[in-house]
């Protein structure tokens, strides 16, 4: 039998050093610059994406890496949650997307530290959100440029969002508040008031993520309407199923929205609660 090659420049070994693409976004209103999450230098870190040219650019340099961020809606800035020894608890900051183009800045200098899943702004740009997770719970924060972050709504059960509407005058939270388990709702609110506006609690089979948007204008199947879950929210709260009705407030026994039977767009399908749901009925059935 042939000995193991255990010397650093062994095939085997590259296979695993392999340079890996996490994913790569543009930005909305410029198409032009990018964001990219790659490990090409060694472990993963965020790259300004000069997409003409193809140029990658290292902006953050984190010793455990990154491998959450996002690129502004004009692509002029990239937000990063910044921890300290890749504990995944810290503040979201920004750096400019061209090179020497100005400082980090902390975008929630007065918040305590934070874990959090994303970030998010609306296609315009005029406005950001983030959930920052602490030991008190979960709180949804959005944030104007030049501002400071405001709070839009707290839970101590597990939340997700928010994301925007195109305008960003409605916000969406993703929330276990009501069910205490991994069945979400989600609520609407009036990012200018703060008011919850309305709610969708028959969810189970959708959940908010990084693709999740409000429509933008010029999308080729622009039709004037909201995405799915946008429809949902907007058009007003409905019975929770599986749960016993008579627990349900009244107001949540309206008429079944049309809209609520449309097939939700490629990528809004959570798989885990879709699998959760079938074991249950398996469990019925025995």
């Amino acid at each position: 039998m042939k000995p193991l090659d255990l010397s650093p420049e062994a095939k085997w070994r590259k296979r695993f050093r392999a340079t890996d693409i996490h994913w790569a976004v543009t930005a909305k209103q410029n198409p032009n610059r990018g964001l990219v999450c790659t490990n090409k230098d060694g472990i993963y870190q965020l790259y300004a994406w000069e997409v003409a040219t193809g140029e990658l650019r290292q902006v953050t340099h984190q010793p455990a890496g990154v491998m959450m961020g996002m690129i502004s809606s004009d692509g002029n800035q990239i937000y990063f949650l910044r921890d300290k020894d890749g504990n995944e608890i810290g503040h979201f900051v920004r750096v400019p997307f061209a090179e020497g183009g100005g400082e980090m800045e902390d975008i929630s200098p007065d918040l305590p530290p934070y874990s959090t899943f994303l970030i998010q702004q609306n296609h315009m740009g005029n406005l950001t959100g983030f959930m920052a997770n602490t030991q008190d719970g979960f709180k949804a924060y959005i944030k104007a440029d030049g501002s400071t972050p405001r709070l839009l709504y707290e839970s101590e059960s597990i939340s997700f969002g928010p994301v925007f509407s195109c305008d960003g005058k409605i916000a969406v939270v993703e929330s276990s508040e009501r069910t205490k388990s991994l069945d979400m709702s989600l609520l609407a609110f009036d990012t200018e008031t703060g008011q919850q506006v309305r709610q969708r609690l028959q969810w189970a089979d959708h959940a908010l993520t990084r693709n999740d948007r409000g429509r933008d204008p010029g999308d080729d199947d622009d039709d004037g309407e909201c995405p799915p879950y946008l429809d949902a929210v907007i058009a007003g709260p409905q019975p929770y199923e599986g749960y016993d009705d008579a627990r349900q407030p009244a107001e949540q026994h309206e008429q079944r929205h049309p809209r609520f039977d449309r097939k939700p767009q490629p990528g809004t399908v959570d798989r885990r609660q879709r699998t959760l749901r079938r074991l249950r009925r398996s469990r019925r059935r025995s």
